[in-house]
């Protein structure tokens, strides 16, 4: 049930992806993992509320997964609660112990979606820094980008993720992060290169 909702939220049949999604939950209730996933395909549908809720459940089960924190934070913002995002954003930098590019991309996204370009400048400028040191997913990049209003950078970022076949590029259809981008003529053209459709919901 897990995996196949994954599909179906990479083909954007959100109404399925969320039934399949709560059959895997139903399964094992207790599985962190399966709540997170859960909360993550809502947010993906932009159901923020129960987002929330959901990965709720899944920090109660697992405190410490740094991951899940991010997605609570990133549905808390699409609620509009920006203070409440972020602070849930560097809890997951608390418990990672080390910077996370999830993280980072998350607060860009968010300082950016609320007018705080400053803010959003200095997450991504820790973006790049992480990207000298290490490899991080392209994805991250072009979301940045895209949230900060350089869709050249982001179609480039893309186009590298599309090389080395990222998995983030499953969530391309669906991913609020990919918002900025949609109305441009090159997202829809990845898209049909990957053989993704576009999103209607």
């Amino acid at each position: 049930h897990h995996w196949y909702a994954v599909h179906l939220t990479a083909v954007g049949r959100m109404d399925d992806a969320n039934a399949a999604s709560a059959a895997a939950v139903a399964l094992c209730p207790a599985d962190a993992t399966l709540q997170l996933a859960a909360g993550t395909i809502a947010f993906y549908a932009r159901d923020y509320t129960r987002a929330v809720t959901t990965v709720r459940r899944a920090v109660s089960l697992d405190p410490t997964m740094p991951s899940a924190r991010v997605v609570l934070g990133l549905a808390l913002a699409g609620r509009g609660a920006a203070d409440e995002a972020v602070a849930e954003f560097e809890r997951s930098l608390d418990l990672a112990g080390e910077v996370q590019p999830f993280a980072l991309a998350s607060l860009i996204c968010t300082h950016a979606q609320n007018g705080r370009h400053a803010d959003a400048c200095v997450a991504r400028d820790r973006l790049a820094s992480l990207s000298r040191r290490r490899d991080i997913s392209p994805f991250y990049t072009a979301s940045a980008a895209a949230a900060l209003g350089d869709s050249t950078d982001a179609f480039k970022a893309l186009a590298l993720a599309h090389v080395q076949r990222d998995s983030w590029l499953l969530g391309l259809t669906m991913h609020p992060w990919m918002d900025p981008l949609r109305r441009d003529a090159r997202f829809s053209d990845l898209l049909g290169l990957m053989g993704l459709p576009g999103r209607t919901t």
